[in-house]
């Protein structure tokens, strides 16, 4: 079915990842078309990666969860170099009343390394879980050439 190493697979992942993380840098709150967009091209690379894989008498779910941990590892960096405003979540709100101290402490709290690296810890491990789901699938519609006599 294709010729293509194991490694042109993960680099796909990095440069899908790195779209993610440049647009998340240049428009912060841009709009999440181009994010649903790359997170279904992703998923795609993680179908047509098990698929190889399996071909290939590897495990399709654990190398298509390779190339999501790696698109979300730098998805998942963009909040450690972006710094919410209250301005910014006045906008996002849409002018919702919210009193100012509520507002400081959520400013606060969503500025917090912590809260940064928990976001970067989940994205690594939705996007692994999701595109082991998809390499999972894609290694399962796949029937290799001595499957063919199969019943």
């Amino acid at each position: 079915m294709t010729n293509r190493p194991f490694w042109q697979y993960l680099l796909a992942a990095l440069f899908l990842g790195l779209v993610q993380f440049l647009i998340a840098l240049i428009a912060p709150f841009h709009n999440l078309v181009f994010s649903y967009l790359l997170d279904f091209l992703i998923l795609v690379v993680a179908f047509i990666a098990g698929q190889y894989a399996k071909e290939h008498h590897g495990h399709p779910g654990w190398f298509a969860s390779a190339t999501g941990a790696i698109y979300g590892f730098f998805t998942g960096l963009s909040p450690f170099f972006v710094k919410l405003t209250p301005r910014d979540v006045k906008r996002e709100l849409h002018n919702h009343p919210m009193s100012s101290q509520a507002l400081h402490q959520f400013v606060t709290l969503a500025n917090s390394p912590a809260a940064h690296l928990t976001d970067w810890i989940v994205s690594v491990l939705i996007y692994g879980c999701l595109t082991l789901l998809a390499g999972s699938i894609g290694g399962l519609v796949l029937k290799k050439d001595r499957d063919r006599n199969a019943i």
